[in-house]
């Protein structure tokens, strides 16, 4: 890996990315809405999606979104924490997102359905490498068992008597403590 890419991932990896989306209404508690995800990021843009269904008549605030229906777009994010909200018009709700993350060009988010598949795979490639190199070692070292030679049913001759063999006379044996040994064991 080059070093751009490396950095690259260790950004992508230390990404914070806190965001909420709650419903404010006058002086009530907010309603937090999780079903959906209405904050994106491609690169240095943050892309917001209001959760209301008429997407023609949505007000973005509080400056700098370019908005377009229920998408509204911030361009050129930098580190800050904002606050920023979505209104269609003629309603008094307001749908506020707190974006506070770290971006950079290049970078992609990662979801963690993206994560756990990357791991999954990685793991079942591994387990196919180990498969393949445990049969190539087992094919190589299976090699056949020795073959014995046929045995011939003939019964063999006692074998014939040896001169160069034969006991030695007990008066010319050694005295020694080995030699006493031997004889005792015949």
């Amino acid at each position: 890996m080059k070093g751009s890419e490396v950095k690259t991932w260790l950004l992508l990896l230390l990404a914070v990315a806190q965001t909420t989306t709650a419903d404010y209404s006058d002086d009530t508690e907010p309603g937090f809405q999780s079903s959906k995800e209405y904050v994106t990021f491609r690169d240095l843009d943050v892309i917001l999606t209001c959760p209301e269904s008429d997407s023609t008549e949505i007000t973005w605030g509080p400056k700098n979104i370019v908005g377009d229906g229920t998408e509204g777009i911030i361009k050129g994010y930098t580190e800050d924490e904002s606050l920023y909200y979505c209104q269609k018009n003629g309603n008094a709700v307001k749908h506020f997102f707190y974006v506070k993350a770290k971006v950079c060009k290049g970078c992609v988010e990662m979801n963690k359905g993206l994560v756990i598949a990357a791991m999954f795979g990685d793991i079942l490639f591994t387990l196919g490498v180990i498969l393949v190199i445990y049969a190539c070692a087992k094919k190589k070292n299976s090699s056949p068992a020795p073959q014995r030679a046929a045995h011939s049913r003939q019964p063999s001759a006692p074998p014939p008597p040896e001169p160069d063999y034969q006991s030695l006379n007990q008066a010319t044996r050694s005295r020694d403590i080995y030699a006493e040994a031997g004889r005792r064991a015949h």
